[in-house]
């Protein structure tokens, strides 16, 4: 019996070890769902930003989906003008279609607006940015981040979705209103990290009255 002992503990160490790792293995696939049903991933041509929130029915995942055109692979490469064949270009044209569809609906004067039109996109339409109005000793429109008031995401459809910086002015993210406030945040975010520092490169290169 002494001679089969050591076999007998080893083959007890291996059932108690093969029984732990499928009870980890178990709670792995738990926490996975777990994440998967609280999290909003809100979808942009070229970048992802991930969300945390509460659980949400299929209505208002497809509300929490829009489309706002970012530079590839973030604030790194922010010249870039196309990301799977989208193209992105500039207008600062107050008579601009999607500026005076932002501008009208909200009774704001398109002067303060420039848009980020996206083309061949599979969500045509623009991002537009409405500044505060302040303007430089040439009387051109400020553009940075501190004088933006708010992103518009504007679709070829006629839907507008609008938000400012704190999220107390969102609009058409989502009939939930904490998603519609956590989204909005975030592309008014994206605006301020990712479109903002492009402006400069596609009012030189990507104007969009200069190719259409």
């Amino acid at each position: 019996m002494k001679k089969y002992l050591p076999v007998i503990i080893c083959a007890a160490f291996l059932v108690i070890f093969a029984a732990c790792s499928k009870q980890n293995k178990n709670t792995e696939v738990t926490e996975t769902e777990t994440v998967t049903s609280t999290t909003i991933i809100y979808t942009y041509p070229d970048s992802q930003e991930t969300v945390t929130s509460g659980a949400m029915n299929q209505s208002d995942q497809t509300n929490a989906q829009f489309v706002a055109t970012t530079s590839q692979g973030g604030s790194q490469n922010v010249s870039s003008t196309e990301y799977n064949g989208v193209l992105t270009y500039y207008s600062e044209n107050p008579n601009n279609k999607y500026i005076r569809m932002a501008a009208d609906k909200f009774g704001q004067d398109p002067n303060n607006f420039i848009a980020l039109i996206k083309v061949n996109a599979q969500y045509p339409g623009a991002s537009v940015l409405q500044f505060d109005g302040s303007r430089d000793s040439s009387g051109r429109l400020i553009t940075t981040a501190d004088h933006l008031v708010y992103f518009y995401d504007v679709a070829d459809s006629g839907s507008i979705k609008r938000s400012n910086k704190d999220g107390s002015d969102v609009t058409g993210f989502s009939d939930n209103k904490t998603i519609n406030k956590v989204a909005g945040m975030t592309a008014y975010k994206l605006a301020e990290d990712e479109m903002i520092p492009r402006l400069d490169n596609l009012k030189k290169t990507m104007v969009y009255e200069e190719h259409f």
